[in-house]
């Protein structure tokens, strides 16, 4: 395969050191060649081994580390891009994990367009045990993305997820990055930007190549001590209202989404 643009993928971290590992072993097992792929990593606050075990990882792509205090995901991702000499950047959240043909997957939908934003798939697979209400916010997440495949979609700021999300490193610049105050919500305020640009927004009818960890974090980590709860990925209002609000599952899950 050639090298049709170079890549830079940026990967914010606090404290998961077990799973970025996971991670930087996914991308250098990709289709595409390790010399158009450039790797930075932005520990943000890390007070586990994600330093070190950075420092001492060999891989076969080029491979940086930016440390930062606890500065919020959206300052960690700016740095990350304000470090990258990539034409693409392709941002990854540290829990999901890269198939083979992700990066590929993502540079051909760039081939020929400059103003493009390219939202990947990736699904959200919780644990056997995470009940009625973690199926229900399965089911929100994938009807998400359902509906950027109907023809026709309208296309919002909603859409935007920087998960696993690719645009051209001159598109992120004219956009002005992400807003370094929004600690939640900050892809969403990002799509508002990136659309107010005339960036187009694009998602693939076929699933895109990126699996994320929780199906296997209790099996494969529990003789370690480490322990994550597969619902800590969603904000925290969610999880509280959980414990706090006495309204039927369906109204509640409703009610947030409306007020956000």
């Amino acid at each position: 395969m050639t090298i049709q643009m170079t890549v830079s993928v940026i990967i914010p971290t606090h404290n998961r050191c077990r799973l970025l590992l996971c991670l930087l072993d996914a991308l250098g097992a990709q289709t595409y060649p390790a010399e158009g792929i450039e790797v930075i990593v932005v520990a943000d606050g890390c007070v586990d081994d994600t330093v070190s075990l950075v420092r001492e990882y060999t891989a076969p792509y080029w491979l940086k580390l930016h440390e930062q205090p606890a500065r919020g995901v959206s300052v960690a991702r700016n740095q990350g891009a304000g470090l990258a000499h990539g034409e693409l950047l392709l941002f990854l959240d540290d829990d999901v994990i890269p198939t083979p043909a992700c990066i590929a997957a993502h540079v051909a939908a760039h081939v020929g367009q400059r103003d493009r934003a390219v939202i990947g798939y990736y699904p959200a697979r919780l644990e056997p045990d995470a009940g009625y209400f973690g199926v229900a916010l399965q089911g929100w997440w994938e009807r998400a993305f359902q509906q950027m495949e109907e023809p026709g979609h309208i296309w919002s700021y909603r859409d935007v997820m920087s998960g696993n999300l690719s645009l051209r490193a001159g598109l992120f610049q004219a956009v002005g990055g992400f807003h370094p105050a929004f600690r939640r919500h900050n892809d969403q305020e990002f799509g508002v930007r990136l659309l107010a640009a005339g960036a187009r927004l694009h998602f693939s009818a076929t699933p895109w190549p990126t699996i994320t960890m929780a199906p296997i974090w209790r099996a494969q980590y529990a003789s370690s001590g480490w322990r994550a709860s597969p619902m800590s990925c969603w904000p925290a209002s969610i999880r509280r209202s959980r414990r706090r609000c006495r309204l039927p599952l369906a109204r509640r899950f409703s009610a947030f989404w409306m007020r956000h």
